[in-house]
């Protein structure tokens, strides 16, 4: 739906009535707008969500007044669990379950709602309206990020015109599109190709995989959240952050603290904590790190790929954290230690790579077909693919390893100022009129005339759509 004409005119159309209407009434344009939106996506499930709204707004209202709050949270919990699982519970019966759009993403928002509510961290939302708009808000409510009740305010008090905002936001909105049609669903195709045929594509084929899809996966669900957040912005709106250049981690911690964040957030703030976090022992830490990394797994799926892939990441943090002190002193002995960015640049690529093997395990089809590419990768030894033809598909030509490679260069060159703290947006708005024009329009014809879309392609459909 982002990646679409038809988007782009109905934003235009909600922002053009937004602005139109007074301040007051500005909270129900955007409620108006998320309906027609999640109608346009969902006629059938939309009285479902009603009802998980309906039901939750008044949960909360009894968990405000009830004095046995952690039964009735509880309760509420219970109730939202199997929405949450649905299409978990679907790839493991192989039934087509029916279940509302986004619902993973904003049965976790209500979650977290209630229990705030709960724990008095939060004020109930008695009116109806407001608190619909507030698990619905249309930019959001398919992938996220995943807001806390703090965006309410900013959603029902009505904001000014703000040019800035307005070209800020359009130009997230143009990098989203930049991040999905030149590099995610690029890259998706070789991907594809190799995941289709693992018998004839092994070894490096299945290293070169393992890269692309760590930027597909990245790039694809960055796009979305890009589009979200800058679709709101032109409203005055701030989403929360989902994602600050994870592949610069230097530990697979610091890469959790950076990818997803609202997600680590939530698994953080009511799952691991509330597990008694760190404060009983490391013994019990560790549990509670492994209990949190389980849950992480279930919500992406129910294969065994999925817990498999969330329990290792668990294991990747344990042993950072028991070897740290072994890496030091290597560190130390090889000369590494007081070099500070070149100890950082190698942590950086460790990371990545343990960070890559996982994603091999959780895009596979199966566990054992997942542990089948991996064991292929490191046991075919066949790297001459990358100084030859062999990575030259029927599908995937050298026009498409050149594009793919250019917009991959632009991505990291543009993670690396944003590390070293620069604002590219700013920095764009202090240009000149005609330069800021020129990289505008330069940007779009970019996506246009090499973008990967095309008659049959489905260029709208994200990856984390069906988590």
């Amino acid at each position: 739906m982002f990646i679409s004409l038809n988007y782009l005119i109905f934003l235009t159309a909600a922002l053009v009535l937004y602005y139109i209407f007074p301040y007051r009434y500005r909270w129900f344009i955007l409620l108006s707008g998320s309906i027609l939106f999640y109608l346009s996506i969902s006629f059938r499930t939309l009285p479902l969500l009603i009802l998980i709204v309906t039901v939750s707004y008044f949960g909360s209202l009894l968990l405000e007044k009830n004095k046995s709050r952690s039964l009735f949270f509880v309760i509420c919990v219970l109730l939202l669990l199997p929405l949450l699982l649905t299409r978990t519970f679907s790839r493991i019966t192989e039934l087509s379950i029916f279940a509302p759009v986004g619902v993973s993403f904003f049965t976790l928002q209500i979650i977290a709602y209630l229990s705030d509510v709960r724990s008095g961290k939060t004020n109930v939302e008695r009116n109806y309206l407001k608190y619909l708009l507030f698990i619905s808000f249309f930019p959001q409510i398919l992938q996220g990020p995943i807001p806390r009740y703090s965006l309410m305010e900013d959603l029902c008090k009505g904001h000014s015109f703000d040019e800035k905002k307005i070209i800020k936001g359009f130009m997230l909105i143009t990098w989203g599109f930049f991040l999905k049609l030149m590099i995610a669903d690029r890259a998706g195709i070789f991907v594809d190709t190799v995941y289709a045929d693992i018998e004839r594509y092994g070894g490096t084929y299945i290293f070169v995989a393992g890269i692309l899809y760590s930027l597909q996966l990245y790039t694809d669900f960055s796009s979305c959240v890009c589009i979200a957040k800058g679709s709101a912005e032109m409203f005055g709106i701030s989403l929360p952050e989902n994602f600050s250049r994870p592949y610069f981690s230097g530990s697979v911690k610091n890469f959790w603290r950076r990818w997803h964040i609202s997600l680590s957030l939530f698994l953080r703030d009511y799952v691991y904590i509330p597990l008694g976090g760190s404060r009983k022992g490391r013994i019990r830490r560790y549990f509670n790190l492994m209990a949190t990394f389980f849950v992480s797994g279930i919500w992406h799926g129910g294969g065994l790929n999925y817990i498999f892939w969330g329990l290792l990441h668990g294991v990747y943090e344990i042993l950072e954290e028991l070897l740290k002190s072994t890496w030091e002193r290597i560190g130390i002995i090889t000369g590494f230690h007081g070099h500070r960015r070149l100890k950082r640049i190698i942590n950086i690529f460790i990371t990545d790579y343990f960070i890559m093997t996982a994603w091999i395990i959780f895009r596979a089809e199966s566990l054992s077909k997942g542990l089948k590419m991996l064991w292929n990768m490191l046991t075919r030894f066949n790297p001459w693919i990358l100084f030859n033809d062999s990575l030259i598909m029927d599908n995937f030509e050298t026009s498409d390893w050149n594009i793919l490679i250019l917009s991959g260069t632009v991505l990291f060159l543009m993670g690396l100022l944003q590390e070293k703290g620069v604002n590219i947006r700013e920095r764009i708005l202090g240009y000149p009129a005609l330069l800021r024009g020129s990289l505008y329009m330069g940007a779009i014809l970019v996506c246009i005339v090499f973008g990967e879309y095309g008659a049959g392609f489905e260029a709208g459909s994200y990856i984390y759509a069906g988590f």
